[in-house]
């Protein structure tokens, strides 16, 4: 098999169970993986916008209004207008901030439990080796990556 085709396999297979396994343990938090990527980069950059958080993520403005929604409705997260009325600046609410705490200590755990038998020097090089990746697949996006 082809090293490349392999790779992808495993890192695909790898994702969707990580995804999985995140989903269940914030099921009973009434989030998900998604709602969870949203909080968190809530969490890391407020005040902050929906275009912010799509851009971030690689989806579509209509996809993170639909996920900020569940998470006004939990209360987790405020939204308020700006003088230009379209614009929304989203802010985490204190229970919102209690609950990123709650399921930040879970997803840590869960990965501290994955990693344990894996040397220092092997996390240092999947980092190392994934940080390289998504970089350039950040500069084939933007067009700084010309080649083939």
């Amino acid at each position: 098999m082809d090293t490349s085709l392999k790779f992808r396999s495993v890192i695909l297979k790898f994702s969707r169970m990580l995804s999985d396994e995140i989903n269940t343990l914030l099921l009973e938090h009434q989030l998900n993986y998604s709602l969870w990527q949203v909080l968190h980069y809530i969490q890391q950059h407020q005040p902050c916008t929906s275009t912010e958080i799509a851009e971030y993520l690689n989806i579509s403005r209509p996809s993170i209004a639909k996920r900020i929604q569940p998470l006004l409705k939990l209360q987790a997260v405020s939204q308020h207008s700006e003088a230009d009325r379209r614009v929304r600046i989203l802010r985490l609410t204190d229970s919102g901030q209690q609950l990123v705490i709650q399921c930040m200590d879970k997803i840590d755990q869960l990965e501290q439990e994955l990693l344990e038998q894996s040397s220092d020097t092997d996390i240092q090089l999947s980092i190392k080796l994934i940080h390289q990746l998504t970089q350039q697949l950040q500069h084939k996006k933007s067009g700084i990556h010309h080649e083939h």
